[in-house]
C-alpha cells in the first residue's frame, strides 16, 4: 500500500503528538536546562558588561520603582532601586563573564525568594546578551524562557562564588556588610534608646494600643547596648 505524502505527514505529526505527551516532563526539563545553560555556562562572548548595585535587599527595596529610575526584576514584574552602577569593558568585561561560566549552577540550591544586590547586563558590541539580577542570600538569578523569566540556583557557597561576591564588593564598597562593630549604634542612638528603654520600665509609654505598647516593650527589653 503506497502512503500518500499526506498521510506520512499527518502519521509523524500523530507519533511526535504521542512522544511529545508521554515525555512531556522529560522535555520541559530539558528547555528550561537548554535556556539556562545558554545565559550560564554557554553565555556567548561579552565586551561590555554594566553591573548595578540595588536596594532589593533592602525594607522597600522593590516599592515605588519604575524603568526611569530602577532595575527590572522581571520574574516579579517590578523594578528595584538603582544605588550605583559601574562599567566592565575589553578584558574586564571576558574575566568577569567567565567567572559567572564557572558558577556551580542547580536547581537545588535556590530559596524560594529574590533579594538582589546586584542587577548585570551582558553585551556583545550594541547586542544586548542577558539581563538578570542575583541574590547571594536566596541563591538565586532569573533568566529568561517561554518569553517570560523564571528562577535557577547557584552555589554560593562555592569558591568561585565568593571570589565572584568579593570582586562585587569590590566594585561596590558600600555594598558589603557592615560587621558587629561597624554596625553599633552611635552614643546619641545608644543614649536615646536607653531613655526610651528606661521609660518602659517605669511604665512611662504613652499612645497606642496595648497590643503595640507590649510590642514595643518587648522590642526594648532586648537591647542592651
Amino acid at each position: 500500500m503506497k502512503w500518500s505524502l499526506k498521510k506520512v505527514l499527518f502519521f509523524g505529526l500523530l507519533v511526535g503528538l504521542i512522544v511529545a505527551v508521554w515525555q512531556w516532563r522529560a522535555i520541559l526539563s530539558f528547555y528550561m536546562d537548554f535556556s539556562v545553560r545558554r545565559v550560564t555556562k554557554s553565555l556567548p562572548k561579552c565586551d561590555r558588561i554594566e553591573i548595578f548595585h540595588l536596594t532589593g535587599n533592602e525594607p522597600d527595596g522593590l516599592i515605588a520603582v519604575d524603568a526611569s529610575n530602577g532595575f527590572p526584576i522581571r520574574p516579579y514584574n517590578n523594578y528595584a532601586r538603582i544605588r550605583g552602577q559601574t562599567t566592565l569593558a575589553g578584558v574586564d568585561a571576558t574575566a568577569f563573564a567567565s567567572l559567572w561560566r564557572a558558577q556551580t549552577f542547580g536547581r537545588n540550591y535556590q530559596a524560594l525568594c529574590h533579594q538582589p544586590a546586584y542587577g548585570f547586563r551582558y553585551y556583545s558590541g550594541s547586542k544586548l546578551i542577558y539581563e538578570t539580577s542575583i541574590c547571594f542570600k536566596c541563591s538565586n538569578f532569573y533568566y529568561p524562557i517561554f518569553g517570560d523569566a523564571g528562577w535557577h540556583g547557584f552555589d554560593t557557597e562555592s569558591t568561585k562564588a565568593k571570589e565572584y561576591l568579593a570582586k562585587l564588593q569590590e566594585l561596590f564598597p558600600d555594598s558589603v556588610p557592615l560587621s558587629k562593630a561597624d554596625a553599633r549604634p552611635s552614643e546619641s542612638l545608644i543614649a536615646s534608646m536607653k531613655r526610651a528603654k528606661d521609660s518602659v520600665k517605669a511604665g512611662d509609654l504613652a499612645g497606642g494600643t496595648l497590643q503595640q505598647r507590649e510590642i514595643l516593650r518587648d522590642t526594648l527589653a532586648g537591647i542592651d547596648p
